[in-house]
């Protein structure tokens, strides 16, 4: 393995002392990488490759990707920082068998020796080989403890778990006793092609697979039992600043659970968004008046969405004056820098 390729090379590099960070620098939280040998491994899973060339996925087209594009759409996005992580479907896929452990490892160095590269631009939240829980929380473990990651990436099922499911508790009860930040990205539900219509999944799919999964971790207890970290949501929450209230109004009746209203939009209002494909100017005014800009957080989804469009969400949500300088500032760097520490200690501010 390459674990310590670049670690004396680069040693230099790290930050030496706090310094100003200034209004404009940003920070991307959602950015992926698609290397070779995962794209391989798709493949060889049996995904499609339509017309030898386009890898699809879950009735999504996986676009090419290599490491000095996306430094490229950073500079042409004016991002600072990019927190890299693996998109859908992950490695759901292998069923957490014993290559689906290897394979997140795999991806999990390669991100690694990315940072080390450019320890200034690039952090990494780890891949997790579930459903396989045992093996995820070994990964957890040498990713946070060996790797320095910024912390942990998750999907809104894993092989049709839940975030809330039972099985998956073991993985939330370690990110809650280590305080270890997550990363949670959309990924299909098992009855996909019976719903989607033809439609590829990221557009309707997705948002609503966020906005079951934190309606889940409510009514299954998981995120009362563990709290005690921090969670980012993609794409705005999905539809849930749109529904929180219908959700918290009938919870609320006594044959649909009889549960305290206010501590449902509570609950619903600590986690964090990334604004990926969500900067219509609907889209930020519900943002605001659901979790205030103190919730939000820079997000492209580069390469899925090419570098012009996530430049556009970070003009987008400077535009209109939804928010002021100081709440700009706030999305662009303020909060992310709060809730991921392991990043405010490497760029040094």
């Amino acid at each position: 393995m390459y674990l310590h390729r670049y670690a004396q090379l680069f040693s230099s590099l790290l930050p030496l002392g706090a310094a100003a960070i200034p209004p404009s620098y940003t920070i991307d939280i959602h950015s992926h990488i698609i290397p070779d040998f995962y794209r391989d491994a798709m493949i060889s899973s049996g995904y499609e490759l339509r017309n030898g060339t386009v890898l699809w996925a879950d009735g999504t087209p996986i676009p090419e990707w290599t490491i000095q594009e996306h430094l490229s759409s950073m500079d042409a996005s004016g991002i600072d920082y990019s927190v890299l992580s693996i998109s859908a479907p992950g490695v759901a896929f292998l069923h957490g068998n014993p290559i689906a452990v290897e394979l997140s490892r795999r991806v999990n160095e390669y991100m690694y020796n990315l940072t080390l590269l450019y320890p200034k631009r690039l952090g990494a939240f780890c891949l997790l080989p579930l459903p396989n829980v045992e093996a995820a929380l070994a990964e957890i473990d040498y990713c946070i403890d060996k790797l320095n990651f910024a912390g942990v990436g998750l999907f809104t099922n894993h092989d049709g778990h839940y975030l809330g499911d039972a099985h998956l508790d073991p993985v939330l009860a370690r990110l809650h006793e280590r305080n270890i930040p997550a990363f949670v990205h959309p990924t299909v539900p098992n009855c996909w092609h019976t719903v989607s219509h033809g439609l590829i999944p990221p557009m309707l799919e997705f948002p609503f697979d966020t906005t079951r999964a934190i309606v889940n971790l409510f009514f299954t207890g998981a995120r009362k039992r563990f709290s005690d970290f921090k969670m980012v949501f993609c794409h705005g929450g999905g539809v849930l600043p749109y529904l929180a209230d219908r959700v918290a109004t009938l919870s609320a009746i006594p044959r649909f659970g009889g549960f305290d209203r206010k501590e449902v939009e509570a609950q619903f209002r600590s986690y964090h968004f990334d604004l990926a494909s969500a900067t219509s100017t609907p889209q930020l005014a519900a943002l605001k008046e659901f979790v205030g800009a103190e919730k939000l957080l820079v997000g492209t989804d580069f390469p899925f969405v090419p570098g012009p469009g996530g430049k556009a969400f970070i003009q987008g949500f400077q535009q209109d004056g939804v928010f002021t300088p100081p709440e700009i500032r706030k999305i662009k760097h303020g909060n992310v820098l709060k809730i991921l520490p392991r990043v405010k200690a490497k760029i040094g501010v």
